[in-house]
C-alpha cells in the first residue's frame, strides 16, 4: 500500500501504471492497462479484495494502454467503466484519435513510426460507458486535465491531497532519449506523440501545481511523494516546456460540439521531401547507367 493510504499502484509491461483504490463503499480500479492485461490486474484484485468486484471502472483517458483491459474486466465483473463526456466518442466507437505525431521527435515520435505499434482508432466499450461525474467514485473529485486527448482527467482526493493524474504528467520522462536510457524517474510531460493540444496541455500542468498534491500518481512512473514530490514539482513547473516541434503544437486538435475531431492538415516535412528527392535521383541515375550499359551493349 502507498502512502497515499488505501492507493495500490500497479505497474503493467513495465511501463503503464493502473490504481487500485480503496473507498467507503467498496474500492475501484482506475485505468486498465493494455489489452494482455486482464489477468495481472485480476491477480492482484484477488489478493487485495477476494471476489469482491470494484463499485466501477474509472478512467483518465482512453488511449491503449489505459483502457486496454477495460470491456474484459468490466464484464467480467459485471460493472461499468466511467469516462468523461469528451472522451466518450472514443469509447463508444463514434471517433478514432488522431495518427501520433511522429514530428514531435524523442523516443514517442520513434514509436509512431512503427506501423501497428501506436493504436489511433477508438475503443467500442458498448454500454458499459457510462458519463464520468463527481460522486461515482466516493471521497474524490473528478479534475478535467486535457490536452494530453480531449477528455483526460484526473482524481483527487482532497484528504490526503492525493492526485491521480492519468497522462497529464508523466513521473518518468519518456519524450528525452537522455532520461529514458538512464531510467531517471523525474516529472515530465505528457508522451508527445499522441498529445493533441499543446497550449491545453501548459493549463493542465498549471492546474497540477495549483492542486499542490502531497502525492501524485501517473499513467507513466512511480508514484512520488513528500519531499521529492514537492521538490520535482516545483523544478518542472518552473522550467516545462511544451514541444518545439510537431503537427499539434502550432495548430492544436479541436472537438466539435459532436464529439468529433477538427484535425489540421498535415504540414510539409522537410526531411520526408528530402528524402524523395534524394531516392527520385538515385532511381533516375540507375535509370541512365542502365540504359547507357544497354546502348553501349
Amino acid at each position: 500500500m502507498s502512502p497515499a493510504s488505501s492507493v495500490h499502484c500497479l505497474t503493467l509491461s513495465g511501463i503503464a501504471n493502473v490504481y487500485f483504490v480503496e473507498h467507503e463503499a467498496g474500492w475501484a480500479l482506475v485505468d486498465t492497462g493494455f489489452p494482455w492485461s486482464f489477468q495481472a490486474i485480476l491477480k492482484v484484485a484477488r489478493e487485495h479484495f477476494g471476489d469482491v468486484p470494484p463499485t466501477g471502472i474509472f478512467l483518465t483517458h482512453g488511449h491503449m494502454d489505459h483502457v486496454g483491459s477495460a470491456l474484459a474486466l468490466a464484464t467480467y465483473w459485471d460493472v461499468h467503466v466511467y469516462a468523461s463526456e469528451a472522451e466518450l466518442p472514443f469509447l463508444n466507437g463514434k471517433c478514432a484519435y488522431p495518427a501520433p505525431d511522429y514530428r514531435v521527435g524523442g523516443p514517442t515520435g520513434l514509436f509512431a513510426r512503427i506501423p501497428g505499434m501506436a493504436r489511433a482508432k477508438g475503443f467500442d466499450l458498448g454500454e458499459r460507458v457510462k458519463p464520468l461525474a463527481d460522486g461515482l467514485l466516493p471521497g474524490w473529485q473528478v479534475i478535467p486535465l486535457p490536452g494530453h486527448t480531449p477528455g483526460q482527467v484526473g482524481y483527487w482526493r482532497e484528504s490526503d491531497r492525493t492526485l491521480l493524474a492519468g497522462d497529464a504528467v508523466t513521473t518518468r520522462e519518456l519524450n528525452s532519449w537522455t532520461r529514458v536510457l538512464r531510467g531517471e524517474g523525474i516529472i515530465g510531460m505528457p508522451p508527445a506523440a499522441p498529445t493533441c493540444d499543446w497550449f491545453a496541455v501548459r493549463k493542465s500542468v498549471e492546474r497540477i501545481g495549483e492542486l499542490a498534491p502531497d502525492w501524485l500518481g501517473a499513467g507513466h512512473g512511480q508514484p512520488l511523494w513528500g519531499a521529492e514530490l514537492h521538490q520535482q514539482l516545483d523544478s518542472f513547473l518552473e522550467y516545462a516546456t511544451i514541444a518545439r516541434k510537431g503537427r499539434y503544437v502550432a495548430q492544436p486538435i479541436r472537438q466539435l460540439e459532436d464529439g468529433t475531431l477538427e484535425i489540421p492538415a498535415v504540414p510539409p516535412d522537410p526531411v520526408e521531401k528530402a528524402a524523395g528527392v534524394l531516392i527520385a535521383g538515385a532511381v533516375l541515375s540507375l535509370g541512365v547507367w542502365w540504359f547507357t550499359r544497354r546502348r553501349e551493349g
